[in-house]
Protein backbone atom coordinates (compact mmCIF):
# COMPACT_ATOMS: atom_id res chain seq x y z
CA UNK A 1 0.00 0.00 0.00
CA UNK A 2 0.94 3.57 -0.82
CA UNK A 3 -0.17 7.30 0.69
CA UNK A 4 1.11 10.32 -0.61
CA UNK A 5 1.85 12.54 3.02
CA UNK A 6 4.26 15.57 3.82
CA UNK A 7 6.34 13.36 6.13
CA UNK A 8 8.22 15.17 8.88
CA UNK A 9 11.86 14.87 7.86
CA UNK A 10 13.18 13.82 11.16
CA UNK A 11 11.48 10.09 11.28
CA UNK A 12 13.10 9.24 8.50
CA UNK A 13 16.80 7.29 8.98
CA UNK A 14 19.36 8.19 7.51
CA UNK A 15 21.46 5.32 5.51
CA UNK A 16 24.35 4.84 3.01
CA UNK A 17 24.51 7.29 0.14
CA UNK A 18 22.88 6.99 -2.77
CA UNK A 19 24.53 6.78 -6.43
CA UNK A 20 22.50 9.32 -7.85
CA UNK A 21 23.38 13.21 -7.12
CA UNK A 22 20.41 16.38 -6.61
CA UNK A 23 22.16 18.92 -8.09
CA UNK A 24 21.37 22.70 -7.23
CA UNK A 25 19.15 23.03 -9.97
CA UNK A 26 17.12 20.50 -9.52
CA UNK A 27 13.47 21.13 -7.60
CA UNK A 28 12.87 19.75 -4.19
CA UNK A 29 9.26 19.66 -5.35
CA UNK A 30 10.07 16.00 -6.34
CA UNK A 31 8.36 14.18 -3.60
CA UNK A 32 10.76 11.65 -1.32
CA UNK A 33 10.19 7.78 -2.07
CA UNK A 34 9.60 6.36 1.77
CA UNK A 35 9.67 2.70 2.58
CA UNK A 36 8.28 1.88 5.76
CA UNK A 37 9.60 -1.86 7.46
CA UNK A 38 9.46 -3.19 10.99
CA UNK A 39 8.81 0.52 12.31
CA UNK A 40 11.57 1.82 10.29
CA UNK A 41 10.95 4.90 7.62
CA UNK A 42 13.86 4.89 4.74
CA UNK A 43 14.46 6.21 1.70
CA UNK A 44 17.07 3.85 -0.27
CA UNK A 45 17.02 5.55 -4.12
CA UNK A 46 17.02 9.30 -2.98
CA UNK A 47 19.43 9.54 -0.34
CA UNK A 48 21.18 12.27 -1.46
CA UNK A 49 17.39 14.66 -1.92
CA UNK A 50 17.45 13.84 1.58
CA UNK A 51 20.40 15.31 2.61
CA UNK A 52 20.00 18.25 0.83
CA UNK A 53 16.41 18.95 2.83
CA UNK A 54 18.20 18.77 5.68
CA UNK A 55 20.58 20.94 5.06
CA UNK A 56 18.09 23.20 3.97
CA UNK A 57 16.63 22.57 7.09
CA UNK A 58 13.50 22.09 5.76
CA UNK A 59 11.28 20.17 8.53
CA UNK A 60 8.81 18.07 6.31
CA UNK A 61 8.66 16.86 2.96
CA UNK A 62 6.06 15.33 0.18
CA UNK A 63 6.40 11.83 0.23
CA UNK A 64 5.19 8.07 -1.04
CA UNK A 65 5.01 5.81 1.95
CA UNK A 66 5.21 2.63 0.97
CA UNK A 67 4.00 -0.15 3.26
CA UNK A 68 3.38 -3.77 3.37
CA UNK A 69 -0.47 -4.68 4.17
CA UNK A 70 0.74 -5.92 7.23
CA UNK A 71 1.83 -3.07 8.33
CA UNK A 72 -0.34 -0.70 7.14
CA UNK A 73 -2.22 -0.47 9.75
CA UNK A 74 0.53 -0.33 12.52
CA UNK A 75 1.69 2.88 10.16
CA UNK A 76 -1.41 5.09 10.59
CA UNK A 77 -1.68 3.67 14.15
CA UNK A 78 1.87 5.05 15.18
CA UNK A 79 2.57 7.81 13.17
CA UNK A 80 -0.90 9.05 11.11
CA UNK A 81 -0.78 12.08 13.57
CA UNK A 82 2.39 13.44 12.40
CA UNK A 83 1.36 13.67 8.68
CA UNK A 84 -0.68 15.90 6.55
CA UNK A 85 -2.21 14.33 3.16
Amino acid sequence: MSELVRIPLRLIETGPVSQGTCGAGDSFEVPLIVFFEQGIFSVPYQQDLLDELKKERRNAHHAFIFARNAEYGSFWNHYGKNFQR
